[in-house]
C-alpha cells in the first residue's frame, strides 16, 4: 500500500510562520460575570410574590419570617395573608 503526499508536504509541514510553535488554543466564550446578590428587599418582594402565587407555602413564609434580616420586613405580608392560607389552630 502506498500514499501519494504532496512533493513539498515534508518540508512545508516544519517551515513557514508558525514553525516550531504550539498552536494556540480556539478562543473560549467570554466568561460571565456571577449575577449580582440580591438585596433584602428584592428578597422580600420574591417572597411575598411565590407566596401569593402559592409557590411558597404558609409554613414556608412563616420559617423565612423568623430569618432575623426578614422578619420586620415580612410581618406585613404575614398579616395580610388571607385566613385561608394560614393553618387552623388547633383546638
Amino acid at each position: 500500500m502506498s500514499f501519494d503526499f504532496a512533493s513539498d508536504y515534508k518540508n512545508s509541514r516544519h517551515s513557514g510562520p508558525g514553525a516550531g510553535r504550539p498552536r494556540m488554543p480556539a478562543a473560549s466564550p467570554p466568561a460571565f460575570a456571577a449575577p449580582h446578590r440580591p438585596t433584602t428587599e428584592e428578597l422580600v418582594r420574591l417572597v411575598g410574590e411565590l407566596f401569593r402565587e402559592g409557590s411558597l407555602s404558609w409554613d414556608q413564609l412563616w420559617s423565612l419570617a423568623c430569618l432575623p434580616d426578614l422578619a420586620p420586613r415580612l410581618s406585613a405580608i404575614l398579616d395580610a395573608a388571607p385566613e385561608t392560607r394560614k393553618p387552623l389552630a388547633a383546638e
